[in-house]
């Protein structure tokens, strides 16, 4: 079992079909997270994971009509993972293959201004995919280092725009398909073996979605969620029970 803290570099941003980049979001995000990570047998294991984080961003881009843009968003961010691997061991290596499976929730709050009124999104997609971690106990200053790549498809994006106070007129737009990696290194001093420390980083991205019909007052509007690209790169400290 693992309970720890995470605190992390937050970079999104929107693109237009022609490459313009729309909008950016960026700022540093702590979080929360516990982890159970069981043996299956001799040569199987798998790991259970949920993490909450939240904060406010800076926002810098633009309204619907064009005007610049500076103000803040507020993210809530949570996810679930679960990974099933292997392990084989010669001498101090070890190499531990796995499939993932993670779903993740973004309730992306872009705060009002003076001239511009607030707009709440809540994101929600899987990220299935996989990788392999290499691991050795035969350094010095480490009880445990472990390098861990890993690869996934963003799939079944759904994105919730609310437009307006009334909850039944908020559309929901599908997201196009995307792809992503992580890489992670971790590693336990030998002083504090239970204690992990991590430094990682990930991307993503998103095609953009279908276009919607929707009605904003007296007003008919097409809305569509544009391309977009995502990363964190952060550190994550926790403790080994």
């Amino acid at each position: 079992m693992e309970v720890g803290a995470t605190w992390f570099y937050f970079d999104y941003q929107e693109e237009s079909d022609s490459g313009q980049v729309l909008n950016k979001e960026t700022g540093d995000i702590p979080g929360v997270f516990i982890a159970w990570t069981p043996t299956l047998g001799s040569h199987a294991w798998g790991r259970l994971e949920a993490g909450y984080a939240s904060h406010s961003v800076e926002y810098d881009g633009q309204t619907q009509a064009g005007v610049p843009l500076t103000t803040q968003t507020h993210q809530r961010l949570i996810h679930y993972e679960a990974r099933f691997g292997g392990e084989w061991r010669g001498g101090e290596l070890g190499l531990r293959p796995y499939l993932a499976a993670r779903y993740q929730r973004w309730d992306r709050e872009i705060q009002p201004t003076g001239f511009s009124l607030g707009l709440n999104e809540d994101y929600r997609w899987w990220e299935l995919g996989g990788g392999i971690a290499a691991c050795t106990s035969s350094l010095s200053w480490a009880s445990d280092l472990c390098l861990d790549l890993g690869v996934f498809r963003t799939t079944r994006g759904e994105v919730e725009v609310a437009l307006g106070n009334d909850p039944d007129n908020y559309p929901v737009l599908e997201q196009g398909d995307g792809t992503g990696y992580r890489v992670q290194l971790q590693w336990s001093p030998q002083a504090l073996p239970r204690l992990l420390v991590s430094l990682y980083h990930a991307a993503w991205d998103f095609e953009r979605s279908n276009t919607e019909l929707v009605r904003v007052g007296f007003a008919q509007l097409r809305i569509r969620e544009p391309a977009s690209e995502s990363s964190r790169q952060g550190v994550r400290v926790a403790l080994r029970f």
